[in-house]
């Protein structure tokens, strides 16, 4: 994966995400804390926009392996296929035919997850996609957004390095 990949997966699940707080949604349906949700409402397009410029993903798969095991297991989807979702599960399944190295370095996967999806197929990660449930959080603590959100002089390498430092995930 290059640097573009994390950005447009960035850019389509954040916008997405905060277009859907702005008509209502309420946070935890979005899948975000009360405090995600204020800090990205306090932002507008753009700024949401630079503040998913970064280098590294900013959404991460959630910490039970279980649910991803028993979504990638689907017989068949169950629903709609959420683009967001296959969005991130494609990208994920892809660092997995690379080296564990990469994806745990960028995706945060234990040994367990790379190895599900390593031997996962497109078409069960497209299941995976339409099971309804939602297999990815946030990655990174609010006040990420109102810095890298509001602050113009920050460039993506500065931005990128501050979404490190504000990550959820333990190990920075």
């Amino acid at each position: 994966m290059m640097h573009a990949d994390f950005e447009t997966e960035n850019i389509q699940l954040l916008t997405s995400r905060w277009e859907r707080l702005r008509a209502g949604a309420l946070p935890s349906s979005v899948g975000f804390s009360q405090a995600t949700a204020a800090s990205l409402l306090a932002l507008n397009q753009g700024q949401v926009v630079r503040a998913a410029t970064v280098h590294r993903p900013l959404f991460t798969l959630i910490p039970s392996e279980e649910v991803l095991e028993n979504a990638l297991n689907t017989d068949q989807a169950r629903g709609v296929q959420d683009q967001d979702v296959l969005l991130f599960l494609i990208n994920r399944w892809r660092a997995a035919a690379g080296s564990f190295t990469f994806a745990e370095m960028y995706f945060c996967m234990s040994k367990s997850v790379y190895s599900l999806l390593k031997a996962a197929t497109f078409p069960k990660i497209q299941a995976a996609a339409s099971v309804g449930v939602d297999l990815m959080t946030i990655g990174v603590r609010p006040q990420y957004f109102t810095h890298a959100g509001q602050r113009f002089d920050m460039e993506t390498a500065h931005r990128t390095k501050l979404a490190i430092c504000n990550s959820t995930n333990t190990g920075y």
